[in-house]
């Protein structure tokens, strides 16, 4: 999890720590005494296995799940209606906590599912749910989770007595108070934080002007038809009728077009059109009556 969370790759990480742990153990070091505490400390459990795979087997309740052996033939776990409750009787009766065995398999199907190749945090969630949920089945299956959530946490327990004999988390207090200290020694030789922080802060601000400068561009365009209108009614207002660039071609066509129009009508009824004549001043043309009706069905423009 740590591989992937900070290099992108757990073989990496695997590799790195446990040459590190390896080369570090023939040191007579802090670090050398926390890596040979550690290896003692889970050969120490390897061997105390035994008794807690006694304490809770599992063999019948994974055949009764595959439907190997007959469920009503096996007692269930813990011998109680309600595990929430259940407290040994005797010296016989095995320690439970269900409160133990749900923490213990939430953590152990958040591991299971962040191996999963699907998307770390789904598989995570979603096993350690599944898991959580099966220990409260009152079934075969229920009572198979139950007592791997057992194992788990009375490994757990025995692992804490022995890091207490060892005293392991005192030598990694030690240890990482010796790191801290080489961190501080060479960040102020070297000012390593100062500029690392000033990397950041320029990364920061190239994103920053990067991601202005794609904004403008994308707001460019329509800056640009904004003001190109606001230019055109200021014109139209102060009474400048004269094309600007960008329309200049478009007016110049209809004004050609216009022109032959008025050229073809005038050859065919050897006299101008009625927009022509309005344009100078002057009109001969009946405008009421059946003339008027005439001379509109031949007008071209």
């Amino acid at each position: 999890f740590l591989g992937k969370s900070l290099i992108g790759s757990h073989k990496i990480w695997i590799t790195i720590v446990s040459l590190l742990f390896l080369i570090s153990t023939w040191f007579r070091t802090p670090m050398g005494e926390l890596s040979r505490a550690m290896g003692l400390s889970l050969l120490l459990v390897l061997q105390r296995s035994r008794s807690i795979r006694k304490t809770y087997p599992t063999y019948r309740y994974v055949a009764a799940s595959l439907g190997l052996r007959n469920s009503r033939d096996i007692p269930p776990f813990p011998p109680a209606r309600n595990p929430w409750r259940y407290k040994p009787r005797s010296p016989r009766d095995p320690s439970f906590n269900m409160t133990h065995v749900m923490l213990s398999m939430i953590f152990l199907g958040g591991a299971v599912g962040a191996s999963l190749p699907i998307p770390t945090w789904i598989g995570a969630l979603a096993g350690a749910g599944s898991f959580a949920l099966a220990c409260t089945s009152q079934s075969v299956r229920g009572d198979l989770a139950r007592t791997c959530g057992m194992r788990v946490a009375a490994a757990v327990g025995e692992l804490w007595e022995i890091q207490a004999d060892l005293q392991i988390i005192p030598k990694a207090t030690v240890v990482s108070s010796q790191v801290i200290d080489k961190a501080m020694i060479l960040d102020r030789k070297h000012r390593v934080k100062d500029r690392f922080l000033s990397l950041a802060n320029k990364g920061y601000e190239q994103a920053s002007k990067i991601a202005s400068q794609i904004h403008q561009q994308q707001r460019g365009g329509m800056d640009d038809r904004t003001d190109d209108d606001e230019a055109r009614r200021n014109k139209m207002r102060r009474g400048d009728r004269r094309p600007d660039a960008s329309v200049g071609d478009t007016r110049q066509e209809n004004t050609d077009r216009q022109q032959r129009r008025n050229e073809v009508y005038r050859d065919r009824f050897g006299r101008p059109s009625s927009r022509e004549e309005s344009r100078s001043g002057r009109s001969d043309r009946p405008t009421t009556g059946r003339n008027r009706d005439y001379y509109r069905e031949y007008d071209y423009d």
